[in-house]
């Protein structure tokens, strides 16, 4: 691999006159030219994501990644073991205990049915990336529920109606019409804070009978049953969009737009590179497996219908903000929130990000003017404005755009981890967030009843789906900011080492917080976070 000299502006575009890097590009433009994904799957959706044809050699997993990820595959498959006929249903919780005994049980088992423990993975479970405050009244009334129809919150404009916060599915599943045996609602969940801590109000299913609010104060079965069906809702609407279109889709398009644009030689393509590895590779194998016709999408979750929905809405939804995490906080609307640990700790990792890049592309651009007379980071930039202008992504014509562009793209792996890594220990436990719901939701909460609980749980076999994606989902390959070396050379390899200091001191910080939190929230620290999107 080309090592630039130690002084990274010889290796800018405008100093470096060997015709092989022209004709490395030349290449990469071939390598990776790109097709529309929605006809290469022939899927029936609007999707504005471009994706390459066939996979380029120098993108394909290394032995080092392919051999651990097989065994990872053969031991799921020999560690879960169906007790019965795949397609039965589960006669208890503690039947259901079995299908764990190999991988241990995921940490909510004993608290899934816990109204504060619901509350807590608002903020610091696999999904935390929905929760509005500010906004909060304008989807309430959108949704037709005003503070005065729920006796629990505080009149709109009074001082504790700050203290009301959202998440809102009833969007993104507006058109979730229930079909036999795989039933799944548009909803809205309602949280309130009080003396620092969140408090679940009510849960609003918006095709269910009559609409009602289901509060924590009804029938104990009926109240948990909504939280099922909001559990549902939430791990599809994470799957599909927090998950997989937000932090891997966006990381595809910036890893092709580097390959198609700048050069080995390249300063910011070393600076990125690792953090963009195995990518594609990990896309281009899941992508047919999770999105296609027939995939996990429409067979483990509510149908082929639905998944259309949600990847329109949510490629809709996206905008440049979604990656950069400061900006992303101030859209929620969560900053009087006493207790989020995604946002405190994510903005610790954040920072130290932002630092770093910032150090290093000072070495290479002294100036605005030297930026801007570098057309492969010029093509780059108009590459993914063009694929993603439209929501936001910005022009880069001067060094502090850039350094957020750059800060965005390292940061996305760890974005992918904050909603990636805790999937078994929440998501793994059907009863908490069923990937399918069975059974309607009963109009009378007399109806419910603990054994309704039970039948709500989706057939032992996409039970056992669930427990082996999650779990090989929140694998860890390697570890952020270790092994980089060959990609920082002369000035920079200072700069990689302070990098490291920096982070191993983020990691210690959420220690320390962990100490007094009392819910410990370790997947912001970076030794827990691969250097990319690869699992």
């Amino acid at each position: 691999m080309f090592r630039p000299p130690p002084d990274l502006r010889v290796a800018l575009p405008q100093y470096d006159r060997d015709p092989a890097r022209a004709r490395e590009l030349a290449l990469a433009k071939q390598q990776y030219a790109l097709v529309p994904i929605a006809e290469k799957l022939d899927l029936p959706v609007a999707w504005n994501h471009r994706t390459v044809d066939r996979l380029p050699a120098q993108d394909k997993y290394t032995g080092a990644l392919k051999l651990p990820k097989l065994a990872l595959v053969i031991a799921l498959g020999k560690k879960l073991t169906v007790p019965g006929q795949a397609e039965e249903r589960w006669d208890s919780l503690a039947e259901l205990d079995t299908a764990y005994e190999q991988l241990g049980l995921p940490a909510v088992r004993d608290l899934w049915n816990d109204d504060l423990e619901f509350a807590r993975l608002r903020v610091s479970g696999p999904n935390p990336v929905w929760l509005k405050g500010e906004q909060s009244h304008a989807l309430l009334s959108a949704a037709g529920l005003g503070p005065e129809g729920l006796g629990a919150l505080p009149r709109r404009g009074s001082p504790d109606w700050a203290d009301i916060y959202v998440v809102d599915y009833h969007e993104p599943l507006l058109d979730a019409a229930p079909s036999p045996g795989r039933y799944l609602y548009p909803c809205i969940a309602i949280f309130r804070q009080v003396e620092g801590v969140l408090h679940p109000v009510g849960i609003q299913l918006q095709l269910s009978p009559g609409r009602r609010v289901w509060r924590p104060a009804d029938a104990s079965p009926a109240w948990s049953l909504a939280k099922v069906f909001f559990g549902s809702a939430d791990i599809f609407v994470h799957e599909v969009i927090s998950h997989w279109l937000w932090t891997h889709v966006i990381a595809e398009k910036l890893g092709i737009a580097s390959a198609r644009t700048l050069s080995w030689r390249h300063p910011l393509r070393r600076l990125i590179a690792p953090h963009l590895t195995s990518t594609l590779a990990m896309n281009f194998n899941a992508t047919a497996i999770l999105v296609g016709n027939g995939g996990t999408f429409d067979q483990t979750f509510a149908g082929a219908a639905i998944k259309a929905r949600l990847v329109e809405y949510g490629d809709a939804a996206w905008t440049y903000a979604h990656m950069v995490l400061p900006r992303r906080i101030e859209a929620l609307g969560i900053g009087g929130l006493a207790y989020h640990p995604f946002r405190d700790d994510g903005l610790l990792v954040w920072n130290v990000i932002e630092q770093h890049v910032r150090e290093y592309l000072a070495v290479v651009y002294p100036d605005d003017d030297e930026l801007r007379a570098d057309h492969e980071v010029a093509a780059w930039a108009a590459e993914l404005h063009t694929d993603l202008g439209h929501q936001g992504f910005p022009r880069v014509t001067d060094r502090a755009t850039l350094n957020e562009v750059v800060t965005a793209v390292l940061f996305n792996p760890v974005h992918h981890a904050l909603v990636n890594s805790l999937q078994f220990d929440v998501f793994g436990w059907p009863p908490l967030s069923p990937p399918t719901v069975p059974i309607p939701m009963p109009a009378d909460p007399e109806r419910v009843t603990e054994r309704t609980l039970i039948d709500a749980l989706p057939s032992v076999s996409v039970t056992l789906d669930t427990i082996r994606s999650t779990f090989g989902f929140s694998a860890q390959y390697d570890t952020y900011g270790r092994h980089l070396e060959p990609f920082y050379t002369g000035p920079t390899s200072a700069l990689l080492e302070r990098f490291r200091k920096e982070l191993e001191w983020v990691s210690e910080q959420i220690n320390a917080a962990n100490s007094k939190r009392g819910h410990p929230y370790r997947v912001a620290r970076p030794d827990l976070i691969g250097n990319s999107i690869d699992a």
